[in-house]
């Protein structure tokens, strides 16, 4: 279990300390984010405590609360819409004094319990529909609450949990694929709307008609999958036209940032102006000057990566990926070994969304990925998505200290 722990801790703790210079230098002298870093070092100290108390709390007792935890979430999502605190169009927090409590991000840890008890039955079945709606309703509920915020980054990681975990739970790819079909479907169609372009959807239609026959499924089966095709293929366009304005145009930013270089494109383009100034070794701590002198919003937050790549270059980025990697890694190995479904399941729920959040997060700053506002997990500031990833560290330490338990 030492291993398996400082395996695990390692990268954590390393991912911690270059969170909070990058938070450091990325705040410095700047008169109204002068209580950010107390404040993040106030949320690391507060998540190691999580982490540990999660660590100790017997498999028994965790399998027992993922059903209220979920309720709970679910309760807290539905009443943030009615009593959250609107910032700037969106409505994502409670107000609790100066602290902001976001619902969303404790939600993927009680998911992530919920789908775990879900999938742990050995009687599951994942060639029957039956078996597959569950989890992915779950999900599916939590996401479409928390795109009504809106949420659109966090909406997306929430999704992606039910699609990981049902991967580990031995679904077949094709199956993967069909589930997946509707959002691919739905993207493919959003880019024949804003280019003009229906190459994209058309090898999508060809891709999803060979599968199927090449699955064979029921009548019914296939009748209920093409009526859910077309109908998303016909309501993406209005969907587009309901968007908020801030929304489109950062999806149109993704696709052209030179588009508008001075709004929605801004973020993008001087975080890669800041990335690629780094060079390979960085411009040194605390000597960033597209960070340093504020041309990159939110670079305490969601464009963390742009402080580290102007400071420490591709080795600091390189650095954090491997980071990550390590910790991905060794979060895997650890799921292949315990001999409790339950808790193999968790830490994959674990691993695949700091995988995916890192992924997407890292990508943004980069321009490849669509600006969506998530955190860049144990570096971003933020106190809720802190203490939800520190809650998850310790739900993989939890596993490593009972993986012979069943």
């Amino acid at each position: 279990m030492r291993e398996t722990g400082w395996g695990i801790l390692l990268p954590v703790l390393s991912l911690l300390v270059l969170g909070t210079l990058g938070v450091y230098s990325a705040t410095r002298g700047v008169e109204a984010l002068r209580h950010t870093l107390p404040q993040h070092i106030l949320f690391i100290c507060l998540g190691l405590g999580v982490m540990v108390s999660v660590s100790l709390i017997p498999p028994k007792v965790l399998y027992s609360l993922a059903c209220p935890l979920y309720l709970a979430s679910l309760i807290s999502l539905i009443a943030l819409l009615a009593l959250g605190t609107p910032v700037r169009g969106a409505v994502r927090w409670f107000s609790l004094g100066s602290f902001h409590v976001q619902p969303s991000e404790p939600a993927k840890f009680s998911l992530i319990l919920a789908l775990s008890r879900f999938l742990e039955d050995r009687r599951t079945d994942l060639r029957k529909v039956r078996w597959i709606i569950p989890p992915v309703s779950m999900a599916g509920l939590f996401s479409l609450l928390v795109l009504l915020e809106p949420d659109l980054g966090t909406a997306l990681s929430i999704a992606f949990l039910p699609v990981a975990m049902l991967w580990w739970a031995g679904m077949l790819p094709v199956h993967l694929f069909l589930l997946m079909s509707p959002v691919i479907n739905g993207l493919c169609v959003l880019i024949w709307v804003l280019t003009g372009n229906a190459l994209p959807w058309g090898a999508f239609v060809v891709v999803l008609t060979v599968v199927l026959l090449l699955y064979r499924p029921r009548f019914f089966h296939l009748i209920l999958w093409t009526a859910l095709h077309i109908g998303i293929a016909t309501a993406v366009p209005s969907l587009w036209e309901r968007l908020y304005d801030y929304q489109r145009r950062r999806i149109i930013a993704f696709l052209n940032p030179g588009s508008d270089p001075m709004g929605a494109g801004y973020q993008v383009l001087q975080s890669k102006v800041a990335i690629g100034s780094g060079g390979f070794w960085g411009k040194g701590f605390m000597k960033g000057t597209q960070t340093g002198l504020a041309f990159v919003p939110a670079r305490h937050t969601d464009f963390i990566s742009a402080v580290v790549g102007e400071e420490l270059g591709l080795f600091g980025m390189s650095l954090v990926l491997a980071l990550f990697g390590m910790l991905i890694w060794r979060s895997m190995n650890l799921a292949g070994s315990v001999r409790s479904r339950f808790l193999s399941f968790c830490i994959v729920g674990a691993a695949s969304l700091w995988a995916f959040q890192a992924t997407v997060n890292i990508g943004m700053a980069l321009g490849i990925m669509p600006v969506t506002g998530l955190p860049l997990p144990f570096l971003s500031y933020g106190g809720s998505s802190m203490l939800t990833h520190m809650a998850l560290v310790g739900l993989v330490l939890n596993a490593g200290l009972h993986r012979y338990e069943y």
